[in-house]
C-alpha cells in the first residue's frame, strides 16, 4: 500500500476498524499483509462472552447443520435482540403501545441472558456489556491468516491475551 512507502507511516503503530476484521481482500494483496504484520494492525470486532459459551456453543452448529453457514457474534447478538423483543412483547397488553414495548425491552434486556451475555441497557439505550476480540494478521500454516490476539471484556474491565 501506499503507506509502506511513507517514511513515518511505517514506523508508527496502526489499528483497525472492525469491518476489516478477518477480511479474506487484505489477505489477498500481499504488500498489504506485509504493512499489516509490521505495523500490528490489531482490529476490534464484537466478540462472544467465554462465561456465556454454554448458551452460544450449541448455536453455531445447529445454524451451520440448517443454513450451511455458522452464525459469527454479530448474528448472534441480533439471535439475543429477537429475544429480548418478544419478551417485551409478551409481557405488554394488546395492543401494544410504544411507550409499553419500550419499558418492556429495556426491563427485558435488563434481566436476559442469552448467547452474548448480559443484554442489560445503558441510559443511552446501548448494550451495557460487551466482548470485543481483537483480530491481527499472522502467520499462520505457511501463509497469513487473521488470529485473535486479544479480547477485551468491558463488564470486568480485562484484557485478555
Amino acid at each position: 500500500p501506499a503507506a509502506a512507502a511513507d517514511p513515518v507511516l511505517p514506523t508508527v503503530r496502526w489499528y483497525g476498524p472492525d469491518g476489516i476484521a478477518g477480511s479474506t481482500a487484505l489477505l489477498a494483496r500481499p504488500a498489504a499483509v506485509s504493512f499489516a504484520e509490521k505495523v500490528g494492525y490489531p482490529a476490534p470486532i464484537f466478540g462472544l462472552d467465554p462465561t456465556a459459551a454454554d448458551k452460544w456453543q450449541p448455536i453455531p452448529a445447529r445454524t451451520q447443520a440448517r443454513a450451511g453457514q455458522a452464525p459469527d457474534a454479530f448474528a448472534l447478538g441480533v439471535y439475543d435482540a429477537v429475544w429480548v423483543a418478544a419478551l417485551a412483547y409478551l409481557a405488554s397488553d394488546r395492543p401494544a403501545k410504544l411507550e409499553e414495548l419500550s419499558a418492556n425491552f429495556e426491563s427485558a434486556a435488563g434481566s436476559f441472558y442469552g448467547a452474548t451475555g448480559w443484554t442489560a441497557l445503558n441510559p443511552a439505550g446501548d448494550r451495557r456489556y460487551a466482548n470485543f476480540d481483537f483480530f491481527a494478521v499472522r502467520p499462520s500454516g505457511g501463509a497469513h491468516a487473521w488470529v485473535r490476539v486479544a479480547g477485551y471484556d468491558t463488564r470486568s474491565g480485562t484484557l485478555r491475551r
